[in-house]
C-alpha cells in the first residue's frame, strides 16, 4: 500500500494524472460518502466512519482500488463528453437529430443579426452601440446554430473578403512563418479553449453524479456554466490574435513563396497565395456576359468573385458562374474570359 501510494505522489505531476485521474477521485470520494439527503451531516459522518472501519479491517487495497477504477472511468467519460462539447459549440450539428435544430437555430441567429444590422444602418449620429449590439450576434452573417461556430467562421470570411486568403489551406504554412513567441502564444489560445471544453466535460459528469448525491449536481451546473462562458472568451481571444497574425504576418509568407504583391497584401496577390498553398492553378473571371443581367446588380463582378475562390480550372470556372448566374436572376452565361494568375507550385 505504501509503495502504491508512494508512485501515486511521484506521478502526480503528470498531466493525465492531473487531468483525468484527480477530479475522478474528487467525484468518486464525493459519491462513495454522499448520500440522499446531501445536507445530512451526522449520516455523511456515519457514513465515512463505517468505510473507514471497512479500510481498517485489511480492505483498504480494495478501496483504494475501486477508487481509482472508478475515477479513470469518470476521467474517460470526460475526455469524450470534451469531444462532444467542443463539436456541438463549433456547430458541427449535422446529422439528425441535430440538424433540424441547427437548421431552426442558424435561421433564428441569421434573422436576430438581420435586425440589428438593420438598426446600425438606420441609425445616425453615434452608430457605435448599434454596431456593438449587432457584433455581439456575429462579426458576419450567422451561417452556424453557436456563437463560436460563428466567430471561428468570421475568421475564415474576413481573410477571405479582404486578402482572398484561405485560412484553412494556409495555416500550417503561418504557423511556420511567424516567430516562436507568437506561435506559442496561438497554441496556448488553442490549448485555453480545449482546456473549457474539458472542464465542461467534468461538469457534465458531475451533473450526472447528482443523481446519487445531488450537491454534485449543483456543482457541476456552476462548472459547466463557467465553462460555457470561458469557452465563448477563449474563442473570441483565440480568433483575433489569429486574424492579427495573418494580419502582420502574410507579407512575410508571401515573400517566402515567391509572391510579388503591394504591400499590404491585395486581393490579386492573396489569390494567387492561396493558389500556391493549395498546388492548384487560380483563374480569375475577366469579363462575364449574363442574360438577362438584374438592375442595379454589376453580375460580372459577383460572379467573379464567387468563382474565383474554388477554380481549379476554365470547365470549372464556367460551370460555376453558370450555377451562380441562375440563383441571381440570370438565364445563363453568355461569354466569359479567364486569365490564369498562376500555374501550382512544384518543387524543382
Amino acid at each position: 500500500m505504501s509503495g502504491l501510494l508512494s508512485e501515486l505522489g511521484k506521478r502526480l505531476p503528470d498531466r493525465w494524472l492531473t487531468g483525468v485521474v484527480l477530479p475522478g477521485l474528487l467525484l468518486v470520494a464525493l459519491l462513495a460518502v454522499g448520500h440522499r439527503n446531501g445536507l445530512d451531516v451526522a449520516a455523511l459522518v456515519a457514513r465515512i466512519g463505517r468505510l473507514a472501519q471497512d479500510a481498517g479491517k485489511g480492505q483498504a487495497a480494495q478501496t483504494l482500488a475501486w477508487l481509482v477504477a472508478g475515477a479513470v472511468a469518470a476521467g474517460l467519460a470526460a475526455r469524450l463528453l470534451a469531444l462532444c462539447v467542443r463539436w456541438l459549440w463549433l456547430g458541427e450539428w449535422r446529422w439528425w437529430p441535430l440538424s433540424p435544430l441547427a437548421r431552426v437555430l442558424t435561421r433564428w441567429r441569421w434573422e436576430r443579426w438581420e435586425r440589428r444590422n438593420t438598426a446600425f444602418e438606420q441609425a445616425t449620429g453615434d452608430r457605435s452601440a448599434a454596431l456593438a449590439a449587432r457584433d455581439r450576434v456575429g462579426l458576419v452573417p450567422p451561417r452556424c446554430p453557436t456563437w463560436m461556430g460563428d466567430r471561428i467562421r468570421a475568421l475564415d470570411t474576413r481573410l477571405w473578403e479582404y486578402y482572398r486568403f484561405d485560412r484553412v489551406a494556409s495555416w500550417p504554412a503561418v504557423l511556420l512563418v511567424v516567430p516562436a513567441e507568437v506561435r506559442a502564444e496561438l497554441q496556448r489560445g488553442g490549448e485555453r479553449h480545449g482546456f473549457a471544453a474539458s472542464l465542461c466535460g467534468w461538469g457534465l459528469v458531475y451533473v450526472a453524479g447528482g443523481w446519487w448525491w445531488w450537491p454534485s449536481a449543483v456543482a457541476g451546473v456552476t462548472v459547466v456554466l463557467y465553462a460555457v462562458r470561458q469557452g465563448r472568451t477563449s474563442m473570441e481571444q483565440f480568433a483575433a490574435l489569429g486574424e492579427a497574425a495573418f494580419d502582420l504576418y502574410v507579407g512575410d509568407l508571401a515573400d517566402r513563396l515567391g509572391v510579388a504583391g503591394p504591400s499590404p497584401l491585395d486581393r490579386e496577390a492573396g489569390l494567387q497565395l492561396s493558389g500556391r498553398l493549395q498546388k492548384r492553378s487560380v483563374w480569375r473571371v475577366v469579363t462575364v456576359t449574363a442574360e438577362p443581367s438584374p438592375p442595379g446588380r454589376d453580375v460580372a463582378r459577383e460572379l467573379g468573385e464567387l468563382a474565383v475562390r474554388t477554380v481549379e480550372g476554365p470547365a470549372q470556372a464556367r460551370r460555376l458562374l453558370m450555377a451562380a448566374a441562375r440563383e441571381q436572376g440570370a438565364d445563363a452565361v453568355v461569354s466569359t474570359r479567364l486569365e490564369n494568375l498562376g500555374r501550382p507550385f512544384h518543387r524543382a
